[in-house]
């Protein structure tokens, strides 16, 4: 049974299904703001960058940086879920997660949101990306599931916000085939590669 999930981002209350894809990615694929000599990243130590409705270009990578109000409204970009810690700073910035896909490519961000303006309005900027290339047939033929922040370790009863996973959709309330996982670290604003043992993530298909 899908269920349906508030999700509060970029000051939108956005009420969204978790759907049943999945997607997983080697550690290679895990996209820094430090540059290697061969990348070209946007460099977000410049002034913010104009907040537009429309990407700033079709690589993932150069997404980091790009700030937006609405991710429903970002043309060419599909927004398949999120969500925003309760309580939780990341580089001194509310933090999140947010879905999306590009022409068939998945992508996972991770957020952080500016205080409001004298407007009200509340600008999220991306900080660091995971792509899924060798997962997105997967992904895309929800037989893999992407959780955000709804794995439990080590027979933990509480759900830890801090990782995403991607395993494998199964008939049964906890999944436990984690084929790989992610921790953020929120000093630095980026993703990193964190243990899968003794893991089990929600099924978002069973209530």
């Amino acid at each position: 049974m899908r269920f349906r999930q508030k999700l509060l981002i970029a000051g939108w209350l956005i009420l969204a299904p978790f759907t049943t894809t999945a997607c997983q990615n080697s550690p290679s694929e895990s996209i820094s703001t430090t540059p290697e000599p061969s990348q070209t990243i946007a460099n977000t130590s410049q002034p913010s960058q104009t907040i537009v409705n429309t990407p700033i270009t079709s690589q993932p990578k150069d997404y980091i940086g790009f700030q937006y109000e609405n991710p429903e409204q970002i043309k060419d970009l599909e927004f398949l879920g999120g969500m925003v810690f309760l309580g939780g700073a990341v580089k001194n910035m509310q933090g999140g997660y947010a879905y999306m896909r590009q022409n068939g490519q998945n992508m996972l961000w991770l957020i952080g949101q500016k205080k409001p303006d004298s407007a009200g309005k509340i600008i999220s900027e991306v900080l660091d990306i995971l792509t899924f290339t060798e997962y997105d047939k997967e992904l895309n033929n929800r037989t893999y599931h992407l959780s955000m922040g709804r794995c439990r370790l080590n027979g933990k009863s509480n759900s830890d916000v801090e990782v995403v996973a991607i395993v494998v959709l199964e008939p049964k309330e906890w999944l436990d085939k984690v084929k790989q996982a992610w921790r953020i670290n929120r000093k630095t604003g980026n993703f990193e590669p964190t243990t899968n043992d003794n893991m089990i993530c929600e099924n978002p298909n069973i209530s």
